[in-house]
């Protein structure tokens, strides 16, 4: 399994934030709020190695919310910046088709070490995405902390932003 610099699997990046989300979601099904979907990484075996296909996925998490189809990618972060890394570009491409066809979509990032997540609202004309966690809000940006419960409440700021 290659390692990243910060020692971290590469095959294990984002799985905390991914169970996090996860308990998000089981929540908001078994309170009929919301239907989300992770979707895995497409890819084929290629022997003994799992080569993936990134162009050919679709977005990390994807539901339907008031008749909108949503979608957003999540991203971990330990730094107090983030820019979506340049083999990452296909994802705002298909996210920006998705806003084409009215689609509510996004980045969510997270800043591991202040347990806060940053919703990035993407449009078909969105530039490649950046921010610094420290920097004011931007149009078009949500944050939220952990909640008490341990995972990130992120539908009713979605809702009440987004979807009025």
């Amino acid at each position: 399994m290659r390692k990243k610099a910060e020692g971290i699997p590469h095959a294990g990046r984002g799985s905390a934030l991914e169970r996090t989300l996860e308990l998000a979601h089981q929540v908001y099904r078994e309170r009929d709020l919301v239907w989300i979907r992770h979707n895995r990484t497409a890819g084929a075996w290629r022997g003994k190695r799992f080569v993936p296909m990134p162009d050919k996925s679709a977005p990390d998490y994807y539901g339907c919310l008031r008749g909108r189809f949503l979608a957003f990618e999540a991203k971990e972060c330990r730094d107090t910046r983030w820019l979506l890394k340049t083999n990452s570009a296909h994802q705002l491409g298909r996210l920006q088709a998705l806003a084409v066809a009215r689609a509510v979509a996004w980045f969510a990032v997270e800043e591991v070490r202040a347990r806060e997540l940053t919703l990035l609202r993407v449009w078909p004309d969105s530039p490649r995405p950046a921010f610094d966690f420290r920097a004011p809000l931007e149009p078009d940006m949500l944050r939220l902390p952990l909640g008490p419960e341990g995972w990130y409440d992120w539908l009713p700021l979605v809702r009440s932003a987004w979807f009025v």
